[in-house]
């Protein structure tokens, strides 16, 4: 179908062709149940955003340029997702070396504590 296409195209073009005289059409046909079955597999981890979401925009019609343009926003968003999970890990490692220290300082106080306590000898109730 493809070499039909492109034979079809330079015959009608012959001026836009390249300098080989050649152009290559491609058809790209997805049914419109199709995107139930991308919805699933994307459901199920079995395919990335990357795949499913031009699949999908492919089978309600959408243009090419309109489906790069949406990749090009998801994958800012998603930078910016990483980013900010990058940064929260980053402030839970810090509250957990926060808390750690203040732990070993209460295990520390209470180690002199007790020291004092036995050196100050059993106490008279």
């Amino acid at each position: 179908m493809n070499r039909v296409l492109s034979k079809t195209y330079s015959a009608i073009y012959p001026d836009l062709s390249d300098s080989d005289g050649v152009v290559e059409l491609k058809l790209r046909t997805a049914p419109l149940a199709a995107s139930e079955e991308v919805t699933a597999l994307y459901a199920a981890g079995l395919i990335d955003i990357e795949t499913a979401v031009p699949a999908s925009m492919h089978a309600l019609g959408s243009s090419s340029e309109e489906i790069d343009t949406t990749l090009l926003r998801l994958r800012a968003k998603d930078a910016k997702a990483c980013a900010c999970e990058d940064e929260d890990r980053e402030l839970q490692k810090k509250e957990r070396e926060a808390q750690l220290e203040k732990t070993k300082v209460e295990i520390k106080n209470t180690a002199e504590q007790d020291a004092k306590d036995a050196a100050a000898g059993p106490s008279k109730d």
